[in-house]
């Protein structure tokens, strides 16, 4: 195996343990979310600044992201699919129907 390729599939095997650590952990940095999510720094600082994501500030320097509390935002700002409406639309009509 050339040299070259030890040093890829090393790379990779970093990564990917640094994925599984940052998966395994309730509570992640600034850093850590930028991985998770594939975020750039700037974004989850804009983020945050605006405060449009949920973080805490427990001293005066440092954010920290809770895991669980970002999986709820992402959810609370999903977009309805086709399927989604046609529900919603379905539901609309008998409820229209039915008066």
């Amino acid at each position: 195996m050339s040299e070259v390729k030890l040093l890829q599939e090393l790379h990779e095997m970093k990564t990917l343990i640094k994925q599984n650590y940052i998966n395994e952990k309730p509570i992640l940095t600034s850093k850590e979310l930028e991985l998770y999510l594939n975020f750039s720094e700037s974004t989850i600082a804009k983020l945050a600044a605006s405060k449009l994501i949920p973080f805490s500030k427990p001293t005066n320097g440092a954010r920290f992201f809770i895991k669980q509390k970002i999986h709820e935002w992402i959810e609370m700002h999903s977009i309805s699919c086709e399927d989604d409406a046609e529900k919603l639309y379905q539901s609309y009509n008998k409820k229209r129907k039915s008066r």
